[in-house]
């Protein structure tokens, strides 16, 4: 990894790295670190993971003091879950730095990990909680910009079903394996009333279609 791509990661964080091989490590994936017989970002996904959640946790504690434990705590799995993680980084320049095999799509599930790994490799250059807390707060900031005081939609498929009930719209989902991908991965396309409205993909079918409904539900939100 060349000198300038890890200054642009830095900097886009916001942390400069003591030891930059750590950065280097939390930017490689098993499959890639089991052919060249070197370090994968596994371990430090599993420390990040926890620093992740816990910083996310104090924010909302003290940034939402009117909201419940049971509030507080749905946000938070509304704002670490893969796909928040996914949309709150992918344009991140780390994203570009991935190390997998060759034919390995560097999707939602491995570009999430890499950004708690990252948070993991942080920590232990800095050796300080706050350093971390700081580059999570910068990774996620898009997402921690929502005013959760208004209500957030966890399952979009029971949320869609319940509106076009409602308008008595008929809803229907087609299933398609992606057998070309080296993952098990879902298509599922979503009608309204006969005509295809969204596409959503995800390892499991019911992933899927909870994909194709949240993109349903944003396209007629921009409408309304």
């Amino acid at each position: 990894m060349q000198k300038e791509d890890i200054k642009k990661i830095e900097k886009e964080i916001n942390y400069k790295f003591v030891n930059s091989e750590l950065l280097v490590v939390a930017l490689t994936h098993s499959s890639y670190a089991n052919e060249n017989d070197i370090k994968s970002y596994e371990r430090l996904e599993f420390l990040g993971d926890s620093i992740l959640n816990f910083a996310v946790s104090e924010f909302l504690f003290t940034h939402y003091k009117n909201l419940n434990e049971g509030r507080l705590s749905k946000i938070r799995a509304y704002i670490v879950n893969q796909d928040a993680v996914f949309n709150a980084v992918k344009d991140f320049e780390f994203v570009n730095h991935i190390k997998a095999v060759e034919g390995l799509e560097i999707g939602k599930p491995i570009i999430s990990d890499v950004c708690e790994a990252i948070v993991g490799a942080v920590f232990l250059d800095s050796n300080n909680y706050d350093v971390a807390k700081n580059v999570v707060l910068e990774l996620l900031k898009n997402s921690l910009k929502t005013d959760f005081n208004k209500k957030i939609i966890t399952d979009y498929k029971s949320y869609l079903l319940e509106k076009c009930q409602a308008s008595k719209q008929t809803v229907q989902f087609s299933h398609y394996k992606q057998s070309e991908q080296i993952e098990p991965c879902f298509k599922a396309e979503l009608y309204i009333n006969n005509k295809l409205v969204s596409t959503g993909y995800g390892r499991t079918k019911k992933r899927a279609e909870q994909m194709a409904s949240k993109e349903a539900i944003n396209k007629i939100e921009n409408l309304n």
